[in-house]
């Protein structure tokens, strides 16, 4: 038999955590001088301390341990405690890597902060447009690509049930500064004036989006995901040369629809442009 810190020297723990495993009653030493109450413990108690530290390396709980480690469905148990356990991790890595993938944003906006555009930024005037649009707010960020999917098949849906022809297909962002909750938009497309909608289609909203006398556009050919960046470099655009912004941006469809368009190869890439109604300051 060894005392207690020659086993800790045998097993690498410390006195301390033996200790602790002894008032727990997950390791108990195998003899107890009831003189000196010094603790003694033989070899043949490593493998149940190792199998103890196995479990803790697992991301189990002393109070899991303890009750698992003299079970004989411990297999059984350990299994479905350790599925538990990788969805577990796997939803903190998630989590991880969103704030992970935030401040490589944040890195990138102060990194290019004194950096020229580097899109073509043209001015122009808005004319009127008749649109149909489906407006609606979105609750955050990652809730985007469905509702904007569903909003878009609705759209198209009643469209056709009412046997009108759709024209450019558009979003409009109703947003005075930048929100990650509670982001209202509506997906439209041009239609002819004079369409009237049934009362049962007044899901669609019908009117005219006004003009702008000036506005200012980039055109921007590539992936969809990368529009955030469009929108960042558009209003660094502004303030550089002394306009802001004079109304809702909006995000012009060029390659036709976006319901069409992760059929595409590769999928998610089109033609864009992003415009923003401007004033000068």
């Amino acid at each position: 038999m060894y005392k207690i810190g020659d086993f800790s020297q045998i097993a690498q723990v410390s006195v301390r955590m033996l200790r602790h495993y002894d008032k727990l009653g997950l390791l108990k030493p195998e003899y107890v001088d009831p003189w000196s109450s010094y603790r003694f413990y033989t070899l043949d108690q490593l493998s149940r301390l190792h199998r103890i530290l196995a479990l803790r390396d697992l991301g189990l709980s002393l109070e899991q341990v303890n009750d698992l480690i003299d079970d004989p469905r411990a297999d059984e148990r350990l299994y479905e405690m350790l599925q538990a356990k990788q969805q577990a991790i796997q939803q903190q890595l998630a989590v991880d890597q969103a704030r992970l993938d935030r401040v490589a944003a944040r890195l990138r906006q102060i990194e290019r902060v004194h950096q020229q555009i580097p899109y073509d930024v043209a001015l122009k005037s808005l004319p009127a447009q008749h649109i149909a649009a489906i407006r609606e707010v979105v609750a955050s960020i990652p809730q985007m690509d469905v509702v904007r999917d569903r909003m878009l098949r609705q759209l198209y849906n009643i469209l056709a049930e009412a046997d009108i022809t759709p024209g450019l297909e558009l979003a409009i962002y109703h947003l005075e500064a930048y929100a990650e909750e509670d982001i209202d938009m509506s997906l439209a497309v041009e239609v002819t004036e004079g369409v009237v909608l049934l009362e049962s289609e007044k899901i669609l909203e019908v009117y005219t989006l006004p003009d702008a006398p000036l506005a200012a556009s980039i055109v921007y050919d590539g992936s969809m995901w990368n529009i955030p960046d469009i929108v960042v470099n558009l209003y660094r655009w502004l303030g550089m040369n002394g306009y802001s912004s004079a109304g809702a941006y909006r995000e012009l469809h060029l390659f036709g629809r976006e319901l069409d368009l992760f059929a595409q190869d590769p999928p998610g890439e089109g033609v864009f442009e992003i415009l923003v109604p401007i004033e000068k300051l």
